[in-house]
């Protein structure tokens, strides 16, 4: 059975996930999604997020931008309770897979978060997950001019009915990912899915309910293993320059359990990702 409950603004999830705002000022700011901190520099979304804020406000996708981008984009987390605000000063998309890595100014690492670790092993049918995202934020500006954001965060359980190790189909889902009934809404997209273990193994990417009396959820994430394969940018860090997610956690900056389930191959600037499924599986 599924579950879907209020998360109050000062639980310990709310330090790493956040809330991810764009627009150029504050009477069109975007309630984008979620996302969720996966180093001091580096923020872990969906790539459809990413992709729907070029969207609606450039009227372009993030490859066809050249130049300067023409709104801003911030990650706003809640340590405890209190806005923390993230620049976002580029993004890195990952392909084939609804995954995107958001660059953070690096404003905040004199600060001790506990950063997330990562199970690369896909769940088991039958097992529980739980997840936690921003559902359906509500923006207005009040009689000073100010932008409000009316926070709505919340945690979602449920079983994980299949899994797809390569992709469920060649549309919408054409990337490893995984079918569960628990409920993800509109905003949620982005956000942490978490094993009975504790560790992040997913990331929301989309969610229906079947309108009958049962209200069944058909909702998927995004296996979490071929973030290894995006790349980052030097600014992130000048002492690494241009790399890979798989290089952060070969050098202890990302927590990572499994990994020798992944094979990687870096080669002419293209990482080659695949998966060993572990037996049983």
């Amino acid at each position: 059975m599924s579950t879907f409950e209020q998360t109050p603004i000062n639980s310990s999830i709310t330090e790493i996930a956040g809330l991810v705002v764009a627009g150029t000022n504050e009477n069109d700011l975007y309630p984008a999604g979620t996302a969720f901190l996966i180093s001091p520099s580096l923020a872990l979304t969906a790539r459809h997020v990413v992709d729907d804020i070029f969207k609606i406000l450039a009227g372009k996708t993030p490859t066809e931008i050249r130049g300067e981008v023409p709104f801003g984009t911030q990650l706003t987390t809640f340590p405890l309770g209190k806005p923390l605000h993230w620049d976002v000063i580029g993004y890195e998309l990952g392909l084939p897979t609804d995954l995107a890595l958001l660059m953070l100014k690096n404003d905040h690492l004199q600060l001790n978060l506990e950063l997330p670790t990562f199970n690369l092993l896909p769940p088991f049918i039958g097992e529980r997950i739980v997840a936690f995202g921003y559902p359906k934020t509500k923006h207005r500006v009040d009689r000073h001019g100010l932008a409000r954001l009316g926070l709505n965060p919340h945690t979602t359980t449920g079983l994980v009915q299949e899994v797809h190790y390569e992709k469920r189909d060649s549309a919408n889902h054409n990337y490893p990912c995984f079918q569960t009934d628990a409920n993800f809404e509109h905003g949620m997209s982005g956000g942490p899915v978490f094993g009975p273990d504790g560790y992040i193994m997913g990331c929301i990417c989309s969610g229906f309910t079947l309108s009958d009396s049962d209200q069944v959820n058909i909702s998927y994430a995004s296996l979490i293993w071929p973030f290894l394969g995006i790349c980052t940018d030097p600014y992130t860090d000048k002492q690494l320059k241009r790399t890979y997610v798989y290089d952060l956690v070969r050098r202890g900056k990302i927590k990572v359990l499994n990994i020798d389930y992944v094979n990687v191959n870096i080669k002419d600037g293209i990482s080659h990702l695949s998966f060993k499924k572990p037996p049983g599986g």
